[in-house]
């Protein structure tokens, strides 16, 4: 029992998918992180979008970017910036684990959508 309470507890790389909009879109999220902060960034990932416009035309909006393949990288330690990066690639969202609120999910997002690289 005690081991795999170390491993869940364990900070290392990890990768999870969550799913959005009653399974019409999924979003990774991935980090070097324990298992529970994994976990608990991703809920929030997915709480935030399901929740923040059940409007269908909004949806359909997220939807089409999250269909690029959209990843969320949460940081402990967030490296160039404070709050959120982005790359330019139009799918890549950098957010340290400390800002996964929707704020910081939203506002990264907007960059992802112009594929544009930004750093806050």
């Amino acid at each position: 029992m005690l081991c795999a309470y170390r491993r869940k507890n364990e900070v290392k790389d990890r990768i999870t998918t969550v799913s959005l909009f009653d399974g019409k879109s999924i979003v990774t999220v991935k980090g070097i992180l324990t298992k529970t902060q994994l976990d608990n960034a991703a809920s929030k990932i997915a709480e935030i979008f399901n929740t923040i416009d059940a409007y269908p035309p909004t949806q359909n909006f997220y939807k089409y970017i999250f269909d690029r393949g959209v990843t969320y990288v949460v940081e402990a330690v967030p490296e160039g910036y404070e709050n959120i990066k982005t790359v330019g690639d139009g799918k890549t969202i950098y957010i340290a684990l400390d800002k996964v609120d929707e704020t910081y999910i939203i506002y990264g997002f907007v960059f992802i959508y112009i594929n544009s690289s930004y750093s806050y």
